[in-house]
C-alpha cells in the first residue's frame, strides 16, 4: 500500500502522540482510526488499519510499518525493537523528517524572492524584446532605425538564451551531485556522506541508549539497512572483526570528516558516554550541514539577482528603444 509523505508524517505522529501516553500498542492503533474517521481522513484510516491487521496476525510494528518507511528509517524502528527502545527511534524518526521538512522550508524561503523576480522580469523582457518589437519593426520603414533596432532584439535573445543555459547548467550541476551510480553513492559528494554520517549517529545513539554493542548495532544496519549504508557498516565490522576497540578508528570508514573524527576523540577522552557523544557529533555534523546548503542556497540566490537586474536594465533599454520607434512613427 502506497502512501504520500505527508500521510506517513500523519501516522507517525498520532502513534509517537498516543505511545507517549503508555498506551498499549492495540489502543494507540484503536484511537488513531477513531480519530481519522472523524476527521474523514481516508488514507490514514486505511494505512492504520492495514498496520493493525498485521499486528494482529503477529507481524512486529517495524515489520508492519515497513511499507511506509524510508529503508533506514526501517533499520532505525527495528534497532529501536531489538533494544528495547522503540519509542526513542520512532521520536528519532519524526524529529529528523521534521527538521528535514523545515531545513527545506527555510531554504525555499531564501530562494522564494530572487526566483520569483528572475522568472518575472524575464518574462517581461521576452515579451517586449520577441514580441513588441516585431510588431513594431514590420512598420518601421527606416531601414536605418530598423536594422539598429532589430541588431537590439537579436542581442537580447542572445542573453536570454545564455541566461536560460547557465541556469540549466546550474540544475544539471546541483542533479549531478545528488546522483547514485549503480546503487552505489559518489564520494565525492560531501552532501550525501554528510547525510550518513548523520544517520549513523542517529543509530548509534539510540541503540547506545538501549545498552547495545557497538558490534551489534553495525550488524543490524549491516543486514537491513540500505546499500550506502550497508557498506560503512560492514567496514566497521570488519574493524571490529580485526580487534579494534577505539570507537574514532571503528568509524574511519570514509564517512566521517577528519575534523568529526577528531571531536569523537577529544569527547571520548573526556570520559563523554557514548550515547551523548554521538548526539553531540550529530549536532555538530548538522549545523555544518545546514551551513553548506545554506551556501549553496545563497549563491543561486545571488546569480538570480544578477540575472534580475540584468533583466531590469535590458527592460528599461528596451522600453527606451520602443518608446523611440513608436514617437518616430509619428514624425
Amino acid at each position: 500500500m502506497q502512501i504520500s509523505k505527508s500521510t506517513t508524517q500523519r501516522l507517525l505522529q498520532a502513534l509517537l502522540y498516543w505511545l507517549r501516553g503508555d498506551i498499549r500498542l492495540g489502543a494507540a492503533l484503536q484511537g488513531i482510526l477513531l480519530v481519522a474517521e472523524e476527521n474523514g481522513d481516508r488514507k490514514l484510516y486505511q494505512s492504520t488499519l492495514a498496520i493493525r491487521t498485521q499486528i494482529n496476525n503477529g507481524s512486529s510494528l517495524s515489520h508492519s510499518l515497513r511499507p511506509f518507511l524510508a529503508q533506514d528509517e526501517y533499520a532505525l524502528l527495528l534497532l529501536g525493537e531489538r533494544f528495547g527502545v522503540i519509542l526513542p527511534a520512532l521520536e528519532r524518526i519524526v524529529a529528523t523528517r521534521e527538521q528535514a521538512a523545515a531545513t527545506v522550508r527555510l531554504l525555499l524561503s531564501k530562494l522564494v524572492y530572487p526566483l520569483s523576480l528572475l522568472v518575472f522580469s524575464t518574462a517581461l523582457l521576452a515579451l517586449i524584446s520577441q514580441y513588441l518589437f516585431p510588431q513594431l519593426l514590420q512598420e518601421q520603414m527606416d531601414h536605418v532605425l530598423r536594422g539598429h533596432a532589430e541588431h537590439w532584439r537579436l542581442v537580447t535573445a542572445g542573453y536570454l538564451i545564455v541566461m536560460l543555459a547557465v541556469m540549466a547548467g546550474f540544475a544539471l550541476v546541483w542533479s549531478w551531485r545528488q546522483r547514485k551510480v549503480g546503487g552505489r553513492t559518489r564520494q565525492t559528494n560531501q552532501l550525501l556522506r554528510t547525510s550518513l554520517a548523520l544517520y549513523f549517529c542517529e543509530s548509534f545513539a539510540l541503540s547506545f541508549q538501549g545498552r547495545a554493542s557497538f558490534h551489534q548495532i553495525v550488524s543490524v544496519l549491516a543486514q537491513n539497512a540500505s546499500i550506502a549504508i550497508r557498506q560503512h557498516a560492514q567496514q566497521m565490522q570488519l574493524s571490529l572483526q580485526g580487534g579494534e576497540r577505539v570507537l574514532e578508528r571503528i568509524m574511519a570508514t570514509g564517512l566521517f570528516s577528519p575534523s568529526a573524527l577528531y571531536e569523537i576523540q577529544l569527547l571520548r577522552k573526556e570520559g563523554k558516554n557514548q550515547h551523548d557523544m554521538m548526539l553531540k557529533i550529530k549536532s555538530l555534523i548538522w549545523s555544518r550541514y545546514e551551513t553548506q546548503r545554506l551556501r549553496q542556497v545563497n549563491v543561486l540566490a545571488y546569480v538570480c539577482y544578477f540575472f534580475a537586474v540584468v533583466n531590469i536594465g535590458l527592460i528599461i533599454a528596451n522600453l527606451a528603444q520602443l518608446i523611440q520607434l513608436t514617437f518616430l512613427q509619428f514624425i
